[in-house]
């Protein structure tokens, strides 16, 4: 059986008898074998044209010179012809011998020299079944703008870079509309880019790069998203003439994952929003574009290290929800040339090591994002020298250490987030003292100690408080009324700057910025006020709840949960008409549930569990909605929803003697007392009611006669019928017995 298959691509050196002696031997080898060779500048052997059942030859990189035999084009079995990469040692007169390939699918000659090529499209345009067309360097220097009629309809790779192509391109390629793989880069292409690249609706690589392009980038690039499922992923402009607005051009842009358009004269764009694509490898360089103010590339799939080649007028960068590795050092060289920097978001890579200490250069930044990395080490002093930093949020890193008091100086602070770290020490009293504008403050997670300080209650504007999960103990402090936790209303607790920048640099987008609806929600710009929210849980929290947390009358969400607190819930809990999530468990509270609390019509979740309560869980519909499972671990709990049930002596036996009720609850315990004393009497006028009634019947049987003859007579008479009745049945029944 003849061979199919002739591979000679690979390196190993053999004589050219050597070679003769293998070639042979595959013509009759069965499976094709894989020979490797090094044919030491040998030419091609003609008599390979006289394998006519031969169906694939590779003779790529073996280091072959000379023509090309003409004999090739008798190979009408042929399917894939690879002479690629022989370093210009092979050449071609032209390729009309390519018309006896009529079943080729895959060709290429890269490298080849075609020394006579004015045809070259007419012969390749003579096979039908090609699906891919390699003519890389192959010294081409004509193009062909049209062709009467397209036969390689069925190409999906078209590679016809780096020749010496003129003109513009040609209109015949974009009726090949399973084209997925086109490139035209490195040659002398000008003019326009067409309009029709929304024709090759399977396009997926397009690289137009170093030619001589002009004009702006047609919109139609991106309108290729809007018809096909695969979206285009490579575009490769770099290098030409072009000019226009880079935004403007892609817009419809969505799943790029490589995008180079450096070296044009496109205008210097203000803003570039590339966010929510799959672009990956590291950032272009943008240093080029001096008026770029707003550089947006968060949510896509760049991973390398942080880039230094940011444009020194940038004010927002976003580089958030990538991949980013390594050190945060290359900020510090950012910092050192952009000193008009205003928001820097980080969050969300794999950046590890200490967060650089360089932040004196950096006096400009206002919002700093970087959560959700891996940092590590203590918290910089140098933030100090950041006293217009409005947001700054480290969470979930390994940053560890006491919280700075070069912090202080930061008094414009609206957002302090240093949650899910191993921070220790105790809560710095300044931190009521010196952030007069702090709406959200949130340490939970940390390995903080001490009391709470009640410096706190000096944050008007607080929102959120969430020093959940350290090792806090002491008392709550009494005197905290946060305001902006009420339901006065009160400024937003950020400076007007805040807002003025935020639209000014395109933040309004949901596009370009993820969190403005978390800032629409913090401010009730949209109309609804952001959770305020009071979380102490899981600390070693001591002492009474004390009852001026509940003139909180517009807190959502109150946790106070794991810790030892004693003493009984504050009656007036029925005041926070804004409660929406209570949990009070795992505590030591004792004494009764507050009647007030079936007032809270908002409680969606509630949770007393595992305390010392007492006495009936109040009558409510609402209330007695939540599963028994809310109130468990209180064992002198009765009432639905909990299996224990309650009458009055069960509930007095219930109720602990030292505690105090409010006035609602004395009400009701007075009235049940009242009910426990009227209950005798009721049933005392009951029985004498029977007995006057008897008495008084007989009595008038012992003084009328003839009341007394006709009673008597009755009675005669009924006993007479019944006596008579019986002794009818009686008789029946023996008659039939006997019958029987």
């Amino acid at each position: 059986m003849a061979s199919t298959s002739l591979q000679l691509q690979t390196h190993y050196p053999l004589g050219i008898q050597q070679q003769i002696a293998a070639i042979g031997m595959a013509l009759d080898a069965t499976p094709p074998q894989v020979i490797g060779n090094d044919f030491k500048q040998s030419e091609v052997p003609e008599f390979l044209g006289s394998m006519h059942n031969l169906e694939y030859l590779n003779l790529s990189g073996t280091n072959v010179r000379g023509l090309v035999p003409y004999h090739l084009g008798n190979l009408s079995h042929l399917k894939s012809l690879d002479l690629s990469d022989n370093e210009f040692s092979l050449r071609v007169n032209n390729l009309d011998w390519l018309y006896g390939l009529s079943s080729l699918k895959e060709l290429d000659l890269s490298m080849v020299q075609v020394s006579n090529g004015e045809n070259w499209l007419h012969a390749i345009n003579a096979l039908p079944f090609l699906v891919e067309l390699r003519l890389r360097a192959c010294w081409l220097y004509e193009i062909p703008s049209y062709l009467p009629y397209v036969n390689i309809t069925s190409l999906q790779i078209l590679d016809l870079s780096f020749n010496l192509f003129e003109g513009t391109i040609p209109t015949w390629l974009f009726e090949i509309v399973h084209l997925q793989h086109l490139d035209l880069s490195l040659n002398e292409l000008d003019g326009q880019i067409p309009n029709k690249f929304e024709n090759l609706e399977s396009l997926a690589i397009l690289d137009l790069s170093y030619n001589f392009l002009s004009g702006s980038i047609p919109s139609t690039l991106g309108q290729i998203q809007l018809v096909r499922q695969s979206s285009l992923k490579e575009l490769h402009l770099n290098d030409n003439n072009l000019f226009g607005r880079l935004e403007e051009s892609l817009v419809q842009f969505s799943s790029l994952e490589v995008l180079d358009v450096s070296s044009n004269d496109l205008e210097e764009v203000e803003s570039v929003d590339l966010s929510h694509n799959n672009l990956k490898g590291c950032v272009h360089n943008f240093s080029s574009n001096s008026n770029l103010d707003t550089l947006d590339l968060s949510n896509n799939n760049f991973r390398c290290p942080l880039p230094d080649h940011i444009p020194p007028t940038l004010r927002v960068l976003n580089l958030s929800r990538n991949s980013f590795y390594g050190p945060m050092s290359r900020i510090c060289g950012i910092l050192g040339v952009n000193k008009s920097l205003s928001s820097l978001d980080l969050s969300s890579n794999d950046l590890s090591g200490n967060i650089p200490n360089c932040w004196e250069k950096g006096k400009s930044l206002s919002y700093l994002f970087i959560k959700d990395n891996n940092l590590s080490g203590h918290i910089p002093s140098s933030f100090g020298y950041l006293e217009n930093l409005e947001w700054i949020d480290m969470s979930n890193n390994n940053l560890s250490g006491e919280i700075p008091t070069s912090l202080q100086k930061c008094t414009h602070l609206g957002i302090l987030n240093l949650s899910r770290n191993m921070l220790s020490g105790e809560i710095p009293n300044w931190v009521g003292e010196s952030f007069q504008f702090l709406g959200i403050l949130d340490l939970h997670s940390n390995a903080l100690e001490g009391n709470i300080p009640k410096e706190l209650c000096q944050l008007t504007f607080l929102r959120k408080l969430d020093l959940s999960g350290n090792h806090l103990s002491g008392t709550i402090p009494r005197t905290c009324v946060f305001t902006s936790m009420t339901r006065v209303p009160t400024i937003p607790f950020l400076s007007n700057y805040f807002f003025r920048e935020l639209f000014r640099s395109g933040y309004d987008s949901p596009r370009s910025y993820s969190t403005w609806f978390e800032i629409a929600q913090i401010f009730g710009l949209r109309g609804n006020y952001s959770t305020k929210e009071l979380d102490l849980s899981s600390n070693s929290l001591t002492g009474e709840i004390p009852e001026e947390i509940t003139k909180h009358d517009g807190l959502q969400v109150l946790n106070l949960s794991r810790n030892q607190l004693e003493g009984s819930i504050p009656s007036g809990i029925g005041n926070m008409a804004s409660m929406e999530a209570l949990d009070l468990s795992k505590n030591q509270l004792t004494c009764s549930i507050p009647s007030s609390l079936s007032k809270l019509s908002s409680l969606s979740h509630l949770n007393v569990s595992y305390n010392n309560l007492s006495g009936e869980i109040p009558f409510n519909t609402h209330i007695q909605s939540f599963e028994a499972s809310s109130y468990m671990g209180n064992d002198y709990l009765c009432g639905p929803p909990v299996a224990q049930s309650c009458s009055a002596l069960t509930m007095k036996a219930l109720k602990d003697q030292h505690c105090r009720y409010s006035e609602e609850d004395e009400g009701q315990e007075e009235e049940d007392n009242m009910n426990l004393l009227e209950t005798p009497s009721f049933h005392i006028s009951m029985v004498l009611g029977y007995v006057f009634a008897l008495g008084a019947f007989f009595y008038t049987l012992l003084l009328k006669t003839s009341w007394r003859l006709a009673y008597f007579g009755f009675l005669d008479r009924m006993s007479d019928n019944i006596y008579v009745t019986i002794a009818v049945a009686t008789a029946k029944l023996r008659r039939k017995f006997l019958n029987e």
